[in-house]
């Protein structure tokens, strides 16, 4: 797996993930490898080119993930009317789904599984980081979207005291 590879360093490895990387088709290995090194801009061509290579990528990116979390339902697929090369970049867009059911207890943010089915959608988009031109994916997914599916809710608000905090007084115009 290459260092900048679809987990990433920082990133906790998701149960399974040595499984489905053994799984992939051994071109897909091979660009991975190659784009965790230095990618020439032929091989960005080649992955743009070929959904061969795309789909499995952002696919590896986040299934393990979700698989870990939720029994699948409907498993992860790709909305191929949204998806593909992005117009004036060499970065690819993927958009998915993936559903399931949260029965998992306690491994999706500690939640006690609530038996309730979900569709977590989201997208892939993967290409050069302009900025220190290694090969990267962003991945954005629709936590509200989940989160409301689960029953929780999201008010956005940032926390504050019970204890109002005095308010500094205004300038009296009249005082030096």
């Amino acid at each position: 797996m290459p260092r900048t590879g679809p987990v990433g360093d920082s990133w906790p490895r998701p149960p399974g993930l040595d499984e489905q990387v053994a799984e992939l088709d051994p071109d897909v290995g091979a660009l991975l490898d190659v784009l965790g090194d230095s990618p020439t801009d032929d091989d960005l061509e080649l992955l743009r080119s070929d959904d061969r290579l795309w789909i499995p990528i952002a696919r590896i990116d986040v299934r393990p993930w979700l698989v870990s979390w939720f029994t699948a339902t409907a498993d992860w697929q790709i909305e191929r009317d949204l998806s593909g090369p992005i117009t004036g970049t060499s970065s690819v867009g993927v958009a998915w789904s993936y559903g399931g059911v949260h029965d998992v207890a306690e491994a999706f943010n500690g939640l006690p599984a609530t038996g309730r089915e979900v569709v977590v959608r989201g997208d892939t988009v993967m290409g050069m980081d302009r900025y220190d031109c290694r090969f990267r994916l962003w991945r954005y997914v629709d936590w509200a979207g989940l989160y409301a599916q689960l029953g929780l809710a999201l008010n956005w608000r940032v926390p504050v005291s019970n204890t109002p905090s005095p308010l500094p007084r205004p300038p009296d115009p009249r005082e030096p």
